[in-house]
């Protein structure tokens, strides 16, 4: 892991920007990648019964989203849109128990004073919603281009932003579906392009994403379920 850091962003990224100040811009992010991985492996080691409790994989998470967002800016310097990165986990907003019926967004990347830890239904007037619940039904690299153009805000209100990216990790729960979604959001609409989110954005962020996906598989259980409190 700690050799993908360093050598698949640089080979997978040197387009758009002058090669020098990439390559510099990827070392400072690539070390900070390489330390939390670091910083990973240490807890778990040193965890009772190698398991992480929900503190220390909250912090991880959003040490990992931070670099996931450092990634994303990279490709799109000067811009002057603000970008943030959020997990999203599984959850039950009818009650039921067992059921997994709604995504919600459980840490950022840093804590930003409009952070509003969202309730995502995975359908919307019965059909499928699109973004991070797209991205935990059916993976791939899901893309909402304009949310104002959804027939409805989340949770009926005003959000801060205004294009999506989203990315399932790859570990599984026992239902089979991803532990999380990573999101990418821009308060620009039409900000995230699906080429060059495929062909610049998805090849950086992917190692962040599936480390995200190695500390939740580490993270002890809560109870009967994998509910994550708040």
């Amino acid at each position: 892991l700690l050799a993908l850091a360093v050598w698949l962003p640089m080979q997978r990224y040197h387009r758009g920007s002058p090669v020098g100040r990439v390559i510099r811009e990827l070392a400072v992010i690539n070390g900070s990648f390489a330390g939390t991985l670091y910083s990973v492996g240490e807890k778990v080691r040193t965890s009772k019964g190698r398991k992480l409790d929900d503190a220390q994989c909250e912090a991880l998470c959003a040490a990992l989203l931070h670099r996931i967002r450092d990634y994303a800016a990279l490709t799109t310097s000067g811009t002057g849109t603000r970008i943030r990165a959020t997990l999203a986990v599984p959850y039950c907003a009818s009650g039921h128990p067992g059921t997994t019926d709604a995504l919600r967004v459980w840490c950022y990347d840093e804590p930003h004073e409009d952070r509003g830890f969202s309730v995502l239904p995975l359908e919307v007037d019965g059909a499928m919603a699109p973004g991070a619940p797209a991205a935990y039904l059916k993976g791939g690299l899901q893309i909402i281009r304009d949310i104002a153009h959804l027939r409805r805000t989340v949770e009926g209100r005003a959000v801060p932003y205004r294009s999506v990216l989203s990315l399932a990790v790859a570990a599984k729960g026992n239902d089979g579906r991803p532990l999380a979604v990573v999101n990418i959001d821009a308060d620009t609409p039409n900000f995230f392009d699906p080429k060059h989110a495929l062909e610049e954005i998805r090849p950086l962020v992917s190692p962040v994403v599936n480390a995200i996906g190695i500390v939740l598989s580490s993270r002890r259980k809560q109870g009967e379920g994998y509910g994550f409190p708040r």
